[in-house]
């Protein structure tokens, strides 16, 4: 049967009966299934060897049940894509290949498409290939910055679409150390920052950073001695080394006007009193912590100086 009897009236293309030959086949054909990433070009080829010349060659869509033509032509050439498929399909056909481009592929591109190939004997060859497309990560979503209070167990939330469906890792910063969520969060460090990092293998990935402020009640960072021994009209250093966040408010008692009085230490110039009793109270809006020391001179000392 010649090809001219397989086409119907109004130009709709139709294939005769297959006729198997032994120089009719293909040779290399795309991978099944393909796959596409999201907003770059694509193209499938197929290779083959023909009987005779190519008479006639047709891409389709055949998804489902369904078979849409996206173009054909008579003989070799560039393929003309119906106005469906026109702004981002590009097809063409020679003796021996033929080659389908979809050009900034769409998540709605995932369909099988197939090649059908009639050469001028009457033989003809097809095959149809699953094209999958794949999407790298995009719209990334994470939690908030966070105010926490010590100790507390935190939970940071990341999103993120892709195709397939991202990984989602976090990483503490300060270390590099990969953690899982939900976190224990002890006092220690005042602030950490957390990244969230999607990825699934299809561009790049695509990290976002949390940050998280700890909270800590005031607290002592070494145990204030009970004690301190000067010399009479001596100069005395009484220091207390607190820790807190937000940063402690210090202040101590007794304390003159024409001393430093809100800091971690207080200084007391020519002590004459034997003994006197000074505290030292940090507060911030978690807490307060307060404790004394005594501030005594020796007895021996009392005496040389009279």
């Amino acid at each position: 049967m010649s090809f001219v009897s397989c086409l119907m009236p109004f130009a709709i293309f139709v294939f005769c009966p297959e006729t198997e030959t032994a120089t009719t086949a293909l040779v290399l054909r795309p991978a099944n299934p393909s796959y596409a990433v999201e907003g770059t070009n694509f193209t499938l080829k197929w290779n083959y060897a023909l009987d005779g010349s190519l008479s006639a060659v047709q891409f389709s869509n055949v998804t489902g049940t369904g078979d849409d033509p996206i173009g054909s032509r008579v003989g070799p050439g560039t393929i003309n894509s119906k106005r469906k498929y026109e702004a981002r399909f590009r097809a063409q056909a020679e003796s021996t290949r033929a080659e389908l481009t979809i050009l900034a592929v769409q998540l709605s591109d995932e369909a099988t498409y197939k090649l059908s190939v009639v050469s001028s004997q009457a033989t003809f060859i097809w095959d149809s290939v699953r094209v999958i497309v794949h999407s790298p990560p995009s719209n990334i979503i994470i939690s908030s910055d966070q105010k926490i209070k010590a100790p507390a167990l935190l939970t940071l939330n990341c999103a993120t679409d892709g195709k397939p469906k991202p990984r989602i890792t976090w990483t503490r910063l300060s270390d590099n150390t990969v953690i899982t969520m939900p976190l224990f969060i002890i006092s220690g460090r005042n602030e950490e920052s957390y990244r969230c990092t999607a990825d699934n293998g299809v561009g790049k990935p695509l990290s976002k950073d949390v940050f998280v402020d700890i909270q800590v009640p005031v607290r002592p960072m070494v145990e204030f001695t009970s004690k301190v021994f000067v010399g009479h009209k001596q100069t005395a250093l009484l220091v207390r080394e607190v820790e807190g966040n937000p940063t402690p408010i210090i202040s101590w008692s007794p304390c003159h006007r024409k001393n430093v009085c809100d800091k971690q230490y207080l200084t007391i110039s020519k002590v004459q009193t034997a003994r006197a009793n000074y505290s030292c109270t940090a507060r911030n809006a978690l807490g307060i912590d307060s404790a004394t020391t005594v501030l005594t001179i020796p007895f021996e000392q009392e005496i040389k100086d009279e």
